[in-house]
């Protein structure tokens, strides 16, 4: 698995960053903050698109907690796509799109946002985890 001076990433680095983005959603669409939260790096942080900061495992699951008690929440699913990984000396950054997905009552699907997510990744503890996971609006090209 890489370390803090990887400038290379192994094909199971790349396997590891591709279930950590996995793991992401699909803990953030079930409402498991302590496993959300996990995800990041002891002294990780999570950037909203409008700038505010969340550090730290603890307060990043308070953050998940008070989240999923919104009703809309509770109704979104996320898809990731467009994935780009890159060994950085530090670890390494990737680049994603991700789709916002709302159920309504009648069983139909409507897309509430597209975002992109913009990371840095690092080894902590033998093991991928987010350093810092920023939520970018999307631009288009």
């Amino acid at each position: 698995m890489g370390t803090l001076e990887t400038t290379v990433l192994t094909a199971e680095d790349r396997l590891a960053i591709h279930q950590l983005l996995a793991e992401y959603s699909v803990y953030e669409d079930s409402g498991a903050a302590q496993e959300w939260a996990a995800l990041f790096t002891s002294d990780g942080r999570f950037v909203s698109k409008a700038g505010k900061e969340t550090v730290g495992r603890e307060a990043l699951a308070a953050f998940a907690t008070e989240r999923w008690k919104r009703p809309e929440v509770r109704r979104w699913v996320h898809w990731v796509n467009n994935v780009t990984i890159k060994p950085v000396p530090e670890g390494a950054e990737a680049f994603s799109y991700a789709m916002v997905v709302e159920k309504s009552e009648d069983g139909t699907f409507s897309i509430v946002n597209v975002q992109a997510k913009r990371d840095t990744l690092r080894v902590e503890d033998g093991a991928w985890r987010f350093h810092v996971r920023r939520v970018e609006v999307l631009q288009a090209s």
